[in-house]
């Protein structure tokens, strides 16, 4: 029990001692889920936690697209926040949070799946982007 609490002490202060301000991928798994489910994952599952790390770092994108582009999709009007906070959030909004160099995909209901996905967003020329599953778990065999 000492030693992994000696663990928890040491990964958190490299953690938190890192010169760059931003969130760091870990840290931004464990304010959504907590450390608990984080030290679970981690012991029993690598993969999802690996998985959760690629969506973090590379699985999620707002792209500009030219006008009229996409327009066969039905626009996103407003943003779901994960079931876990409840409620929406304005485009303006989510644009202003994805613009945030701490900005967690993890707080909206968007996750990968077989498949790419591509979501339009109302009123403007861009689109969210999420990876698909089989892309994102081969990005830890690079």
């Amino acid at each position: 029990m000492h030693l992994k609490k000696l663990f928890l002490i040491v990964f958190f202060h490299a953690n938190f001692s890192m010169i760059n301000a931003q969130t760091s991928t870990t840290e931004k798994i464990i304010s959504f889920y907590g450390v608990e489910w984080y030290e679970q994952e981690f012991i029993q599952n690598k993969q999802l936690i690996d998985l959760l790390k690629a969506y973090i770092e590379r699985g999620f994108k707002i792209e500009n697209v030219s006008p009229g582009k996409y327009n066969e999709l039905i626009p996103l009007t407003s943003i779901n926040l994960s079931a876990k906070s409840g409620g929406t959030i304005s485009i303006q909004q989510f644009i202003e949070e994805y613009e945030n160099m701490n900005f967690n995909p993890l707080l909206y209901q968007f996750f990968p799946s077989k498949d790419i996905q591509v979501f339009k967003l109302n009123g403007i020329d861009k689109i969210i982007y999420i990876e698909s599953l089989s892309y994102l778990m081969n990005l830890n065999d690079e």
